[in-house]
């Protein structure tokens, strides 16, 4: 095939995003060198170059109906909204530029996208395993350190219960960055109704709307090489005998439980169950604490 373009970037890093806007004509990248770069394909200029973030740019999107208004998402914590029809300068300031639309204080936004039918509606990807959706019409471009983007509201958030998460004293506290099985990807399907997206190497998850799951589990790699998910060979529902190191694990999951500590319970049944997933006393355990 033959080269239609060839554009330099100029970034400094790593491109990790490209979307056409402006009908085509024209590319958004976002880069680990933190900056988001307007480039156009016919005169391969650099229009506009935005330095927004100050960690690595890791995606980038459009709105299916407007592709002049584009949304970038960073290992800083924040989404940013930028619209290439409007000159934009960055701030010098310590509060930084006022264009940002979601802010997460102790975990970095992976992955961003719009849904493709209510355009209104927004998926983010975080390394805290969580999947949120937002409403952009319930918030407002603020600057990144202003106290009212702390806590910017969500509409829905999907998370897999069987995985560990922080509590709400670790989910608030800013100084604790808490990095699990990072999303790097999440998107919704064509109908708008269905949210995909990854968990880092452990398992695929599609949402909908309504906060149903269905999983999609890892087969063995065509090298012979098994996934996490091997297992022991049990018959579900049939008595397992622990080996001695998850049987204190169990043991500690017993004591959190008795101390009404129920975050740490299924913490400790949950590393049981990742040797015994057909433990019927682990997952009974774990689901009462639930």
């Amino acid at each position: 095939h033959k080269l239609s373009a060839r554009i330099p970037s100029h970034h400094g890093e790593n491109i990790f995003s490209v979307k056409f806007v402006n009908q085509d004509k024209q590319v958004i990248s976002g880069a680990g060198d933190g900056e988001v770069r307007h480039l156009d394909i016919s005169s391969t200029s650099v229009l506009s170059a935005w330095r927004c973030h100050r960690h690595r740019v890791k995606r980038c999107c459009t709105l299916e109906d407007d592709d002049n208004l584009v949304i970038s998402s960073s290992e800083d914590g924040t989404a940013r909204q930028f619209d290439i029809r409007e000159g934009h300068t960055c701030s010098s300031t310590d509060s930084g530029c006022s264009n940002t639309l979601i802010r997460l204080a102790n975990c970095s936004i992976k992955s961003v996208n719009s849904n493709p039918v209510r355009t209104h509606l927004m998926c983010v990807g975080t390394s805290d395993d969580i999947a949120r959706v937002y409403d952009r019409r319930m918030l407002s471009l603020t600057h990144a350190g202003s106290s009212d983007s702390d806590s910017t509201p969500e509409l829905a958030r999907y998370l897999p219960g069987h995985l560990v998460y922080p509590t709400m004293e670790e989910e608030e506290d800013e100084n604790r960055f808490y990095s699990g099985p990072s999303i790097t990807w999440c998107t919704f399907d064509p109908t708008g109704n269905f949210l995909l997206c990854n968990m880092g190497g452990e398992q695929i998850y599609l949402y909908d709307v309504e906060g149903k799951v269905k999983v999609i589990e890892l087969e063995k790699m065509s090298s012979g090489v098994e996934s996490h998910n091997n297992q022991r060979p049990v018959s579900p529902g049939s008595p397992v005998e622990l080996d001695s190191q998850t049987a204190a694990v169990k043991e500690e999951g017993n004591a959190h439980y008795n101390r009404k500590d129920y975050h740490r319970a299924v913490t400790a049944y949950s590393r049981c169950l990742s040797g015994y997933p057909h433990s019927v006393v682990l997952l009974n355990n774990r689901a009462k604490h639930f």
